[in-house]
């Protein structure tokens, strides 16, 4: 599409008109002329804290907000939020992205401990986080490295989910229905869980969750215009070549339109758990399962002929061990059963007032399916424990210490077992430390980590090495405006995947290798945001900047093997940088009734300076606006986001469309807005776009779900 004068007036106005920052909630008083934003307490930090207190880049989406996001995948349930995009797999898979980094860079959590699964290995592998069970999710842009370890340099996201309670549930007992149903793909979903006090002092939680969709439904052909224009001069080359030999050969597959196949999905999660609470803490652990079946879309098993159009050697297959004729259609079944305990005591301990403990363990596998028979399988036995010192408070200063120790045992085993079976163990220990006076609030922060990886495989055994450390300010300066600048410095270790690769991923289409000498990456940055919390205008606007030395990511060489592209994990110099807006205006309220237009953009640029080339699947700019409406009775939203064509690609990708996304729905509260029952309605892409997503590696070959309406009910009591 071409950037109509329409099109460039949406995107200024989206720039320039606020929204409600992180899609807070704006608080309501009857007859109340002036609005602020709701104190939201950020529990990803080891202390008590109000969003407004941290000065790195954060969003935080619960209540009514999460349940306008909420979607089938996390990647796609945060996609509109500034600074997040996805990778979007199909309608199964979805990881987040901030601000262009992802993967093993960004931190999938559940609270505050790792999601223990496959996700970051591969973009074909789910993460094992059901978003129906959310309660709360917080995200947090930018390094995460002092908290959460060195894979979570881009970032965190944070999602908690109630399964162990920390207090007892008002009345004794609460709990939750949902039931909805999509048209796209036919899709119902529905979830239960409650949490009840069994006796004064011990909480019982349990919840179950379902879903089952068809194949996704798109409004044109599943391969991009640019994708089939490629294959079109392909074809005709070959047809050149058949000519010269005397061959006049059919090839190529009919075009899948209207419908992608094998995009179908079932999922099934849930939860058992206990706590005791106490006055001075609590104490609770639980148990769940996540079980998942669902299509890789995009599988073209069929290497019959190069680029060049000439026949490979049969005898090529043999040598590797695989035959990819006829093998297109793949399925993944993913099963991981959890053990959790959390706890929290307050109490004197020395200079501490507070001990916070965390420990996951999980044992996660799931196999590939090639025409009902397993072809490979990826199992990840995994654990991770956190103890966090949370210090008194001395005049303005505060402050907390931790320990983090996390081992994963990973294996692959079939014929696309591109990464050989390997062990990873990291040992952190952190200090954050604050300090507040007048206007003024300053933080610093340092850890210290080791990383060890081995495979006995292959005789690999390396040490790591890494220091970050970080330095913030905030000044308040009056009237709900404040400034926040951090400073990061930080170390992250090559992971498994980045050192040991070595085999064809059918997945991602590429034959993946791995370099056993990459070093760790260092990053130098730092980022400024100006916000305003307080009045009928709030919001913020952020920039950021980071360098990276030695900076790892997959290098498309020109090269073949297996009859896959090379990508190749390599190391160079590269910088990012980026703004992102985030604003909302209350414009009317007449009593309890109320009206905010909302906006917001983000532009992320990222380049490989050593060869002053721009990085892959990097997001182009994006801006949304829209608005919120309010009442006793009814809430209804609309929002219209364009997301501008993405030409600054790097060697072998192909360039993006740009589009539209409109969604709008409506709530109905028969009970009252604060009643147990709440009807809804809601459409994502009513244009019926064709939506592609640069950061996907399928986004020439599956986009994103077209039209999509949905109907259902909320009831908690």
């Amino acid at each position: 599409m071409q950037l109509t004068a329409v099109r460039l007036a949406t995107l200024l106005g989206g720039i320039s008109l606020p929204v409600v920052a992180s899609h807070a909630a704006i608080s309501q008083n009857e007859g109340a002329e002036d609005t602020h934003v709701e104190e939201i307490i950020v529990s990803s930090r080891p202390f008590q804290e109000q969003s407004t207190d941290v000065a790195q880049a954060i969003s935080i989406v619960a209540d009514e907000a999460l349940d306008r996001l909420r979607t089938r995948t996390l990647g796609e349930t945060l996609d509109s939020l500034p600074g997040i995009s996805q990778t979007y797999f199909g309608p199964a898979v979805s990881r987040p992205i901030i601000r262009g980094l992802g993967g093993d860079r960004i931190r999938v959590l559940i609270g505050g401990i790792g999601s223990i699964d496959a996700s970051s290995t591969s973009v074909d592998h789910a993460v094992a986080i059901d978003p129906e069970t959310a309660d709360k999710i917080e995200i947090l842009r930018g390094p995460a490295t002092l908290l959460f370890g060195n894979n979570a340099v881009g970032g965190a996201v944070n999602v908690f989910d109630g399964r162990i309670p920390s207090t007892a549930p008002e009345d004794g007992f609460e709990g939750r229905l949902h039931a909805h149903y999509g048209t796209n793909g036919d899709e119902l979903n529905g979830s239960a869980g409650f949490t009840a006090m069994v006796t004064d002092t011990i909480a019982f939680h349990a919840d179950f969750n379902a879903l089952d969709r068809g194949d996704l439904e798109i409004p044109g052909f599943a391969e991009s215009d640019a994708l089939r224009a490629l294959e079109d001069d392909h074809d005709h080359d070959h047809d050149d070549h058949d000519d010269d030999h005397g061959h006049d050969e059919e090839h190529g597959d009919e075009e899948m339109e209207g419908t992608v196949e094998n995009t179908d999905l079932r999922r099934l999660s849930g939860a058992g758990g206990f706590s005791w609470i106490g006055e001075n803490g609590f104490l609770g652990f639980s148990v769940s399962f996540f079980d998942t079946e669902y299509g890789l879309p995009g599988h073209d098993h069929d290497h019959g002929h190069d680029e060049e159009g000439e026949d490979h050697d049969d005898d090529h297959d043999e040598d590797h061990g695989h035959d990819h004729e006829g093998e297109e259609e793949v399925m993944i079944d993913l099963e991981q059963i959890r053990f959790d305990l959390m706890g929290e005591f307050r109490g004197d301990f020395g200079i501490f007032e507070k001990t916070k403990i965390r420990f996951g363990y999980a044992d996660y596998e799931h196999s590939e399916l090639e025409g009902g028979e397993i072809g490979t399988t990826f199992t990840n036995e995994g654990w991770e424990g956190r103890i966090e010192m949370v210090q008194k408070t001395y005049g303005g200063l505060n402050g907390a210490i931790g320990v983090q120790v996390r081992n994963r045992d990973f294996s692959a085993l079939g014929e696309e077992a591109f990464v050989p079976p390997n062990d990873t163990t990291q040992y952190g220990v952190f200090a954050l430390e604050t300090y507040e006076t007048g206007m003024w609030r300053f933080e610093a922060g340092a850890r210290l980590e080791l990383q060890d990886i081995s495979s006995d495989e292959l005789a690999f055994d390396e040490s790591y090495t890494g220091i970050s450390l970080s330095a913030a300010t905030i000044a308040r300066l009056g009237n709900g405006w404040q400034v926040a600048v951090n400073g990061y410095r930080t170390e992250r270790a090559p992971n498994a995947e980045e050192l040991l690769s070595n085999g064809p991923h059918l997945a991602t289409g590429l034959f993946e290798l791995g370099d056993p000498t990459l070093e760790e990456e260092t990053a130098l940055g730092f980022d400024i945001r100006l916000a305003k919390t307080e009045g009928p205008v709030t919001g913020s606007v952020s920039f950021f900047y980071t360098d990276y030395e030695d900076f790892i990511f997959q290098n498309l060489t020109g090269e073949e093997d297996d009859d896959l592209p090379i990508a190749a994990f390599q190391a160079t110099d590269a910088r990012f940088w980026g703004v992102e807006v985030e604003m909302g205006w209350r414009t009317w309220q007449d009593g309890d009734r109320s009206f905010d237009v909302t906006a917001t953009a983000d532009w992320v640029r990222a380049e490989d300076t050593d060869n002053d080339l721009d990085l892959p699947r990097i997001p182009p700019l994006s801006a949304t606006v829209g608005g919120i409406f309010q009442s006793r009775l009814i809430d209804a939203h609309v929002e219209l986001t364009y997301t501008d064509e993405q030409d600054r690609v790097a060697p072998f990708e192909l360039i993006t469309d740009d589009f539209f996304a409109l969604a709008a729905g409506i709530t109905v509260h028969p009970m009252g807005p604060n009643g147990p029952l709440h009807l809804f309605a809601e459409g994502r892409n009513l244009l019926d776009e064709e939506i592609r997503f640069h950061t996907s590696f399928l986004k020439d070959q599956v986009p994103a779900p077209g039209l999509d309406v949905r109907f259902g009910a909320r009831y908690t009591f």
